[in-house]
């Protein structure tokens, strides 16, 4: 009876096994919030950390209840320590390390993922994952097909439809090429009419959406992805013709898939001309305020502004000893506008990431850490030709070669794009290294002769250890998996009333502050909430205070562009022009076409006396946007200090034919007239330009 018992308790903990690692698959692409700014990160991750710990509790439950060690024996494992190692080592090169400490959790989250997918895992349970994969990715292209035709779901928070639940098309396309992959190997592997139409159609509805995305790098990515792996596939008919003959037996299939595949092309064609009609999505009301720009993304499908943000980047890495120790994990961005010299750097748009994740890596890990990362690439490369090459059942090898396809496309989208940053592109890239990992043990154990990597004694200890060693491994996991769901928690809060705050209106002094003092609560030293702070007591004419935060937020982004400038406005208005123009020339320095801070510095040379300066800089700002009507008008009143009475008039016109309503640039020039005759002494204008 208490046998019975404990079969019955070991057969439902695997089963709740199987259904949160199904979740995994489910939830986390489908989970997004309107209530945050980050729509698709933090919701996202959340959920990620939260199964990843349950997960976590039911394999330390089922190691002490079947008294077996947990196994760390893989070709992966030491590449993936190291690259954890080199990670954790970077933040001593960081200048925030509290903006290193959310991508830490989530490398952190994906490496416990990984060792609890690859003792978990079963050939039944890889299976239903897959279809459930497929089927979500079905689903969420289904909505996102929609979204292109103006049909439904564009209410779904976006910064780019179609998006589905990814928040932005790019995303989704992400997302998709990793799927297409999944839904094509049980299209191929199915034996039963059913499943081929439910599979082709999945597949169809993907690739359809796929296009709607318009995401070119995701294109490249999916078909150098699909050439490489049947590059692999005619290699390996060569070497073992036998294997060949049993995959023929799986693409040679009755005529029923072929029909099916046939449809599934020309619904594919037929699609593919329909006309957008995309409707407008909830934003968020980002636009409300500067800070949220930061995030914005560089030129989408804009080569020369990808080719300029990763020479600025090269340039980053080789200065000083960035090259040996990178720039600190999640560090990009906050030295980017140092080394840009103007490119993509405004009060509108910052850079967030290079748009390029093997450059991201060499950045911000140095050249250590992208050299680990690529050992840990061409690891997980060889385990699959081994696989590829030793495995003699059909389907072990198909669900390989689609899965290496899967990674393929997504490191070739990687060139373009930051899918490691995405929370559902690195799970599933993860959950495949564990799938393929899982798959290369179970072929060296059925195939002992099979010549695998070396593993680190290290690890390889485990395996002759006493369960309880090995327990304490899990509950040590289990800790960090707190550790990273309280920090996926706390950024999801401080962003839900960082996201408030943006949406009061400023005369609401009060419940501004006390949003912000919330999401100071949950992530004290974000420095959006110090930007925003400072912004919100400058317009209060609080200028002390104003000066106050947004030193405190230079203090974690030091090369923010609005930050100086604002300070800069700041200490104009407090009359400290000497710290003033100190700021307005960081501004230049950081962006050299910045009009707006040539001609504020020209207006603190004005005030100071120095006239040449001023002059200087008022034109300069002309000569970046002629648009501008302060410029003249205070050239206009330099111009009748030094008696050139004509050239001022001229400045004068030219500012009132941009805003006639100008009435200090009216009075200049009536004064003007009156000095060509009675050569009396006129005035100008003192007004700044805010952002």
């Amino acid at each position: 009876m208490e046998n019975l018992k404990s079969e019955f308790n070991l057969y439902s903990v695997d089963r709740f096994i199987s259904v949160f690692i199904t979740a995994l698959v489910i939830v986390v692409p489908m989970a997004y919030s309107s209530k945050v700014t980050e729509i698709a990160l933090y919701p996202k991750f959340l959920a990620l950390t939260i199964i990843t710990l349950i997960l976590s509790i039911f394999w330390l439950i089922k190691v002490i209840s079947q008294k077996r060690v947990p196994s760390f024996s893989t070709p992966l494992a030491l590449p993936i320590l190291f690259f954890l190692i080199i990670n954790v080592v970077s933040l001593n090169a960081a200048i925030n390390v509290y903006a290193s400490l959310f991508p830490l959790a989530q490398l952190f989250t994906l490496i416990i993922l990984f060792f609890i997918l690859y003792n978990l895992l079963t050939r039944r349970v890889i299976y239903i994952v897959l279809k459930a994969w497929a089927l979500v990715g079905a689903i969420a292209a289904v909505i996102g097909i929609c979204q292109y035709l103006g049909l439904d779901f564009y209410w779904i928070p976006s910064s780019g439809n179609p998006s589905s639940t990814f928040a932005y098309r790019n995303m989704a396309a992400m997302y998709l090429i990793l799927t297409i992959p999944v839904a094509g190997f049980l299209f191929f592997s199915s034996r039963s009419v059913n499943e081929w139409i439910l599979w082709g159609f999945a597949s169809t509805l993907m690739i359809v959406y796929l296009i709607y995305t318009r995401t070119r790098g995701a294109w490249v990515g999916i078909v150098s992805a699909i050439i490489i792996s049947a590059i692999i596939l005619l290699v390996l008919r060569k070497k073992r013709r036998d294997l060949f003959v049993e995959l023929k037996k799986i693409f040679i299939t009755p005529r029923s898939k072929w029909i099916t595949f046939l449809v599934c092309f020309v619904v594919i064609l037929f699609m593919s001309f329909l006309k957008p009609n995309i409707k407008e999505a909830s934003t968020l009301s980002a636009q409300k305020s500067e800070v949220l720009t930061t995030a914005t993304s560089i030129l989408k499908g804009e080569g020369s502004g990808r080719l300029g943000v990763w020479q600025s980047s090269l340039d980053m890495f080789r200065d000083d000893l960035n090259w040996l120790s990178g720039v600190g994990l999640n560090n990009w961005h906050f030295l980017y506008p140092y080394y840009a010299n103007g490119h993509m750097v405004s009060t509108k748009t910052v850079p967030f990431r290079p748009h390029n994740d093997f450059l991201w890596i060499l950045t911000e890990t140095g050249v250590v850490g992208f050299g680990i990362y690529i050992w840990l690439l061409f690891t997980a490369i060889y385990m699959v030709v081994q696989i590829m090459k030793h495995s003699l059942e059909s389907k072990v090898v198909l669900q390989t070669l689609f899965l290496t396809t899967s990674i393929l496309a997504i490191l070739g989208h990687s060139l373009f794009s930051f899918p490691k940053e995405r929370i559902t592109i690195s799970m599933l890239f993860w959950m495949i290294l564990a799938i393929i990992a899982f798959t290369h043990r179970n072929m060296c154990e059925i195939s002992p002769g099979v010549r695998s990597l070396p593993v680190h004694s290290g690890l390889k200890f485990f395996n002759h250890s006493n369960y309880r060693l090995g327990a304490l491994v899990i509950i040590f996991f289990m800790i960090l998996s707190v550790v990273s769901t309280e920090i996926a928690r706390r950024h999801f809060f401080s962003d839900y009333h960082f996201r408030k705050a943006l949406l009061l209106p400023i005369t609401k002094v009060n419940l501004v502050f006390n949003e912000l003092r919330k999401a100071e609560k949950y992530w004290f030293n974000d420095w959006r909430t110090a930007y925003y702070y400072g912004l919100a007591y400058f317009k209060l004419e609080k200028y002390p205070s104003a000066i106050l935060q947004f030193k405190r937020c230079l203090k974690y982004s030091p090369y923010y562009l609005n930050t100086h400038y604002n300070l800069g406005l700041t200490y104009y208005k407090s009359m400290d022009y000497l710290n003033a123009i100190e700021q307005f020339l960081i501004c230049i320095n950081i962006a050299p076409k910045f009009a707006k801070a040539h001609y504020n510095l020209g207006l603190s040379w004005h005030t100071t006396g120095k006239l040449e300066e001023a002059e200087k800089h008022y034109r300069l700002s002309l000569d970046l946007d002629q648009h501008l009507t302060h410029p003249h008008n205070n050239l206009g009143v330099i111009l009748m200090e030094r008696h050139e009475y004509d050239k001022a008039l001229n400045h004068f016109k030219k500012a009132l034919e941009i805003d006639p309503d100008f009435q200090e640039a009216l009075r200049n020039l009536d004064s003007t007239l009156v000095k060509m005759q009675a050569q009396k002494s006129p005035g100008r204008s003192g007004e700044v330009i805010l952002p």
